[in-house]
This record gives C-alpha cells, sequence and structure tokens, in this order.
C-alpha cells in the first residue's frame, strides 16, 4: 500500500519537506540513483519511514536491514534519533527496549508521519533544512573534493602571510597597523580573527580553493555542534557575470541552481545571516566585470555586514585592479618552501627519486615546484616508467602546457582501459573547457547546455529554426484537434458561423484538414522562429554589455503575438471568412506567445528551461483569470455575433478555467540535483503530472457545458498544451540540442558515463551532478589546445541518452 508518491513524500516529510519525492524513490528503484553512504540524515529518515509503517520493529532489524544495503549500523546519536523512546526510557529498561521498541501502527494507513523518527522533536523545521544543506556542502566538497585530492596526493600544506594592504578595511583610518588582524597557523582561526570577512589571494595552483573546502570543513563540524552557527556554502562568481544581478539575488539564484535550495528559503537565510559566504573564483569573473563584481560584494556587505564572507582571487590579477574589497583581514598564500618540496617527494620515496632528480637540476621546474598542483604534477609527468624528459630552453608556458599533455597521458596509462581514446578524451574536454569559461561556468551540468554552445552562428540559427517547427507542429495538431472541436459543439446549429467555419477550412476529411492546418503552423513556426533569432542575435552583438530583464522578454513576447496574429489572419481570414481569421489570428498568436516565453528563454544562453518541481501561485491564478476573461469574452461576442444566444457564459467559463489552470501552475527551477541530467528527467516528470492534472480538470469541467466528447478533446488539448509548457517542451530541445552536438563531435551521447570516466582519470571532479576540472590550470590547458573539427571522434559505443 506504500506507493513511490507517498513514500518519497514520508521521506521529505522527515527531512523538512526539501529535496525528496516520488521521482527519487522511483530512482533508487530503477537503480538510476542510490542513498550515498555518507548521506546518513537520508538513510535514517527511510529506516524511520519504515518503523512507522510496521516494517521495522527492533534494533537488530535496522541494523541487519542496513547491513543489506551495504551501509554501516546506526551509531549511538543515531539510534537515539531513529528511536527516540530509546534516549527519553519510556520503556521499560535498556535491554528490553532494545529488543522490540514499539511503532505507530501495523499498517501504512494508521500511520502520522512526524519528524520524530529523524530528529529530536525540539528541534525546529528550519534547522532541519539547514542540515540537508550541510549535507550537501560536506558530500560534494568535502568528501567530493577535499578527500578524493588528499587520497590523490593533490593536497599538500600550505602557510600563508599576512596582507592587509589588500583590502580595505574599515578601521584602516582609525586603527593602527600593530592592531590589525594577524594571520595564524589555522585557517579557522584566520577567519575568526578576520571578524569573519577574509580575503585569501594566491598564485595559480598555490592552494587557494582547497583552503577555502578546509575552511568549509571546519565551519560544518562548528554549525553541528551548536544549532546557533551560520551554515557555510561554496560558491564561485564565474557565474555571476552571466546577469549581474545583486549579490543577495544572484546568491539565492545560486542556492536554488546548485544546492536545490528553494527560494523563499534562500531568502530568508541571506535575510536572517543564517550563511557563511565562500567565494571561490572572483578571477574567473570577465575581467570587463572584475570591478562591478567587487562593487557588488562591497555592496552587499553594507547591507549584510553581519554575514560571515571569504572571497578567493589570484594575487596578480586582484593587485592589478583599482577598486579594493571591503574586507576586515587579507592571507596571501606562500610558495611551498624547498624543504616541504624536498619533504613530499622523500615521503613518497624511489618512484619519485627520478622527479627529485629532473627538478633539482632544472631552475624552471624548481619555480613551478612551488605551487602545490605542480608539483603533484611534475611528480606524475616525470617519473622513470614515462620515459619522457622535460623541454629544455623553453618559457615556462610552453613547459606547462607539455607537462599537463604528460599529465594528462600518464593518467589514461596508469587506469587501466576506456572506451574513450586519450584522443577522443582530449577534443571532447578541449571544447567543454572553453565553452565553460565562454559562458562563465565554473561547475558544469548537463542540463545547462545551450544553443550558444554550437559552433558556429549557422548551426544556431538553424536550431532555433528547426526547434520552432517542432513547436509549429505540435502546435498544429493541437489547434487542429480544437477545430474538430469547435465543429462538434456547433454540428446542431445551422447558422451562420457553422457556414463560416466550413468555408473557412473547407476540407472535412480530417486526415487532408490536419495536413493543411500542420501545414499552416509550419510557417508560423518558421516567422516565430526569424523573430526570436533577429532578438537573439541583437542580444549577442551586445555582449556582456546585455543584461537580461523582464520587459525585454515580454517585449519579445509581444513581437511574437503581432507577428504570428498577422500572419495567421492573412493565412485565414483574407482567404474566406475575416471573423473566423480574426479568432484565429488571436488564438494562433497568444499560442506561439505562451510557447516563446515559457519553453524558451531569452538568448542564445538561455533558449532552453527546466521545470523541476511544480508549486502553485495565487498571483499567476489571479493573472491567469484576467486573461481569460478578456479572452473568453471576445470569442464569447464573436460566437454572440454569428449564432445568436447560447448557454450563458460557457464559452468564458471554459477559457478562463484553462487560463486560471495555467496561470496558478507553475515550474520552479531547480537545474542541479544529486546525479547528472537529472533535471532533465524532472522536467518530463513536471510535464506530464501538469498534463495529467490539467487534462482531467479541464475534462470534467468542460463536460458540464459542452459535453462528454467535447470534454474529452478539450481534456487532451490541455494536457498537451500542459506537457509542452510545464516540461515536456524543454526536454525535447534538450535532446534536439544534444542530437546537434553528438553529430558535430562535441560530445558522446551517453555524456554523463564520459564525464564519469575522465572523473575516474582525475581530469575532472564530480561536485553532486556537476563536473568540474581538478584545477582552472588544467581547464585553460584544454582550452588552449587548437579547436580542431572533432567530428572522427564520435563515440559510437553507447547509444542511451543520459
Amino acid at each position: 500500500m506504500l506507493t513511490q508518491a507517498r513514500l518519497g513524500e514520508m521521506v521529505g516529510q522527515q527531512l523538512g519537506h526539501i529535496g525528496y519525492s516520488g521521482a527519487a524513490v522511483s530512482d533508487w528503484e530503477r537503480d538510476k540513483s542510490k542513498i550515498h553512504a555518507d548521506d546518513r540524515l537520508v538513510l535514517i529518515a527511510l529506516v524511520a519511514v519504515f518503523r512507522q509503517c510496521g516494517g521495522l520493529h527492533t534494533l537488530e532489524e535496522v541494523n541487519t536491514f542496513l547491513a543489506a544495503g551495504n551501509y554501516r549500523a546506526l551509531d549511538e546519536a543515531e539510534r537515539d534519533q531513529a528511536f527516540p523512546e530509546w534516549a527519553a526510557g519510556q520503556k521499560d529498561g535498556a535491554a528490553e527496549a532494545q529488543k522490540r521498541l514499539p511503532h505507530t501502527g501495523d499498517h501504512p494507513s494508521s500511520v502520522v508521519p512526524t519528524a520524530a523518527g529523524l530528529l529530536p522533536p525540539a528541534l525546529p523545521a528550519h534547522r532541519r533544512k539547514q542540515i540537508i544543506l550541510l549535507d550537501k556542502m560536506e558530500h560534494f566538497w568535502v568528501k567530493g573534493v577535499l578527500e578524493k585530492a588528499v587520497g590523490e596526493g593533490l593536497l599538500l600544506d600550505v602557510a600563508w602571510e599576512q596582507c592587509d594592504t589588500a583590502v580595505a578595511h574599515p578601521w584602516q583610518d582609525v586603527l593602527d597597523a600593530a592592531v590589525m588582524p594577524t594571520a595564524t597557523s589555522d585557517i579557522l582561526d584566520t577567519f575568526f580573527e578576520a571578524d569573519r570577512a577574509l580575503l585569501i589571494l594566491g598564485a595559480p595552483g598555490s592552494g587557494k580553493t582547497f583552503s577555502l573546502i578546509t575552511l568549509a570543513r571546519d565551519l560544518i563540524a562548528r554549525a553541528r555542534a551548536d544549532e546557533a552557527q551560520p551554515i557555510p556554502v561554496i560558491l564561485n562568481l564565474a557565474s555571476w557575470a552571466e546577469k549581474r544581478l545583486p549579490l543577495e539575488s544572484w546568491i539565492v539564484e545560486e542556492l536554488t541552481a546548485k544546492y536545490q535550495v528553494p527560494r523563499s528559503v534562500g531568502r530568508e537565510w541571506v535575510e536572517t545571516d543564517d550563511l557563511v559566504l565562500l567565494l571561490d573564483g572572483l578571477d574567473e569573473v570577465n575581467r570587463t566585470q572584475h570591478t562591478l563584481c567587487i562593487e557588488a560584494i562591497n555592496h552587499f556587505r553594507q547591507t549584510c555586514g553581519l554575514a560571515g564572507i571569504v572571497v578567493c582571487s589570484r594575487l596578480d590579477d586582484y593587485l592589478a585592479l583599482d577598486v579594493r574589497l571591503k574586507l576586515s583581514g587579507c592571507i596571501k598564500l606562500t610558495p611551498l618552501s624547498p624543504v616541504q618540496i624536498e619533504a613530499y617527494l622523500t615521503a613518497v620515496g624511489i618512484p619519485l627519486a627520478h622527479t627529485r632528480e629532473v627538478i633539482t637540476r632544472d631552475a624552471v621546474l624548481r619555480e613551478m615546484a612551488q605551487s602545490p598542483l605542480m608539483l603533484r604534477v611534475l611528480s606524475n609527468a616525470y617519473r622513470p616508467d614515462t620515459a619522457v624528459e622535460p623541454l629544455p630552453d623553453t618559457d615556462m608556458v610552453t613547459r606547462r602546457r607539455h607537462i599537463f599533455t604528460v599529465y594528462v597521458n600518464q593518467m589514461f596509462a596508469r587506469r587501466g582501459p576506456t572506451i574513450y581514446s586519450p584522443d577522443q578524451t582530449s577534443a571532447w574536454l578541449a571544447w567543454l573547457a572553453r565553452k565553460m569559461s565562454q559562458h562563465n561556468q565554473a561547475v558544469f551540468l548537463l542540463e545547462q547546455i545551450q544553443p550558444s554552445w554550437l559552433p558556429t552562428s549557422g548551426h544556431r540559427r538553424a536550431f532555433i529554426l528547426t526547434s520552432r517547427l517542432i513547436d509549429g507542429f505540435s502546435l498544429g495538431v493541437v489547434i487542429w484537434m480544437f477545430w474538430l472541436l469547435v465543429r462538434l459543439t456547433l454540428a446542431d446549429f445551422d447558422s451562420v458561423w457553422s457556414t463560416a467555419v466550413t468555408n473557412a477550412l473547407p476540407i472535412p476529411v480530417p486526415p487532408f484538414s490536419l495536413i493543411l492546418f500542420i501545414l499552416m503552423f509550419l510557417m508560423l513556426g518558421l516567422l516565430a522562429g526569424a523573430v526570436d533569432i533577429a532578438f537573439y542575435e541583437r542580444r549577442a552583438r551586445l555582449g556582456e554589455a546585455y543584461v537580461p530583464r523582464y520587459r525585454d522578454e515580454w517585449g519579445q513576447t509581444a513581437v511574437v503575438v503581432l507577428a504570428v496574429s498577422l500572419a495567421s489572419f492573412a493565412l485565414v481570414g483574407l482567404y474566406r471568412s475575416p471573423l473566423v481569421g480574426l479568432a484565429s489570428s488571436l488564438f494562433t498568436g497568444v499560442s506561439f506567445a505562451l510557447t516563446t516565453h515559457f519553453i524558451h528563454g531569452y538568448s542564445y544562453r538561455s533558449d532552453i528551461r527546466t521545470i523541476e518541481v511544480l508549486s502553485w501561485s495565487w498571483r499567476g491564478m489571479v493573472a491567469g483569470m484576467m486573461v481569460g476573461l478578456i479572452a473568453g469574452t471576445i470569442f464569447e461576442i464573436l460566437e454572440y455575433q454569428v449564432v445568436g444566444p447560447t448557454p450563458i457564459f460557457r464559452t468564458v467559463f471554459s477559457i478562463t478555467l484553462l487560463a486560471v489552470l495555467m496561470g496558478g501552475l507553475r515550474g520552479n527551477r531547480l537545474p542541479t540535483t544529486s546525479t547528472p541530467n537529472q533535471g532533465i528527467w524532472l522536467s518530463a516528470n513536471s510535464g506530464l503530472a501538469a498534463a495529467g492534472l490539467l487534462a482531467i480538470v479541464m475534462s470534467l469541467a468542460t463536460s458540464l457545458f459542452w459535453g462528454g466528447a467535447f470534454g474529452a478533446l478539450a481534456g487532451v488539448i490541455t494536457g498537451w498544451i500542459a506537457a509542452a509548457l510545464y516540461g515536456v517542451g524543454s526536454v525535447l530541445n534538450h535532446i534536439w540540442l544534444r542530437f546537434w552536438l553528438v553529430r558535430l563531435g562535441r560530445m558522446p551521447w551517453a555524456y554523463s558515463n564520459f564525464l564519469d570516466e575522465a572523473a575516474n582519470r582525475v581530469l575532472l571532479h564530480k561536485v553532486g551532478g556537476g563536473y568540474i576540472f581538478i584545477h582552472r590550470l588544467l581547464q585553460e590547458h584544454f582550452a588552449q589546445m587548437p579547436a580542431e573539427d572533432t567530428g572522427t571522434s564520435r563515440q559510437k559505443s553507447v547509444t542511451s541518452v543520459q
């Protein structure tokens, strides 16, 4: 009796209504995803639900259940959370309590789900949500990046020195330098001594990001131990340059995109200073936007000065700017000393003896080895088994490129066979690195690829036109069904209206009329595509000067309505009946406007939207009601003029109901989940769910006024439109874009499998459902590779779309 949806709902209730649903349970059952071994909150939530439903009774049964899934047994704290009766001492003796603890009922129907099975009842709901974010931070960054780096030997202890002249300290004109904060040997102590406002500077590869993650690890431990402590969250500033929003708005968007935090919760956390912002990659912001980004951070500090903040940047890039961050302290990471380098090479032992010899006799390599990253790369590149020697008498840039090339080759040689050749991998990673740099992305999310990732403007225009042809085909079928619906409804009226409809489209045989409608809407789709391309090209020419605004998007929608309505009137109204042409132009114009506004975006960089979670908006419902009343009244007047008196307000009611449903039902964009490309799958689920809900409601409601046949057809039409607007249309566009990129040789079909393989070879890190290069220097190395034709690198051995 416990369905997927019900189980997902109950787990979500245990976790504070964040992150889990029937779709997640379905993915578990289909082995599309699993509960990570370290995601203990989710695991304990599942145990609590099963205990409530009567499936697990004793601690022994729980531990046996966990062992069957290769999970460790409950520790003492988890036992107290999953079995609050144990901690409360409500049973007669600890031994008897361990033997058999009561559950809430013997059948799912008797269950009243509460949070008591997961966390102590006194813990507020907002704290449970914060703990979930802590789990994500620890899983994504500490375990996914920091600990893996330690295991791969990529992490070395680095020292730092104070550099407070690099920041505009708010008290620098009052306090003497002697009493300014001083750096300590511990990054956490340094953070607090800088009044929780710290700048970390360093050379490329000096360990800035790892220092940031180390600080995050320590802050996570403090937040777990003390509920009053704020929650650390790592965000990368590279994406800020895409929209250049106020920092508080950008933070909310990033929390939603990267950590699945609802916007309302994110806004509350920002407003109440519940976060410690760990902002990496200031130097990854486009050079022309550096000053604006610093000014946005400074403005945020003035309005939200109580929030802890840490910013990381490359030393030379930051010092070259005329503006300074208004923070309380700054540290500069220092290069590794000869003693540290020697200690590292000695600790590893014989395999690095040859590396030590190479570094000792080459001054340029000795300078490179002062970077923790480059020392690790050198230790892999120049080993006796590589049979590769450094390039003599060349500049540092050329040598670094050569070293990274050797490193990549060694990662393939030492990690076993793969279905992807080194040439394929290098070509695809080079394309990925260039596109991530062009799109200001530090973390790559498969569902965020856009038409702007296509190689040429010709490809981008062709994609937009063909995607609008798909829209036109779908709308042609929908409008054809609507036309059949009108003819079915008015079949009993020997009236001018019935004659007008027949004469306007005089082909009565349904197959031929369907062809006619499809051909007409394919032409309208090309017209809508041409309008979109004109706007997209203008925004592409503006480049960084363009900041997206809602009025631009609605202006584009208005032009689509006008162009498509005029074309529709010309095709229908001037052909036979101006009155039918007027109704047709209104209907088709609004249809294409909805498609453009809700399925597509406002530029080549945002044409495909994902909708992962459905919600209800009362404000949207009211707006939809107003639109529906206006459109329904227009149709009612037209019907009255040509037919005469008809059942009162039936047309108004049907159109208004449709507008209310589609206006109130909203999709929340949550692009990043715990598995790659899950945003697209969730968009498909959202579209199908919206289609089923709206189709049933519309069918039942319209059947009351128009009859069963009309209601059934109205339900089909409504479901088709809802599916397209609420996710399925985005899924089709994503698949179509993936097809283009595969045919052009830019990626394999099973792209997530390829990215996982690159992560296994220590070229990428997997962060949640996204991927990052192990270091920006490696990303820059791939990005600088020649942009050759990779058409011969198409992967044919894997055919499933991930």
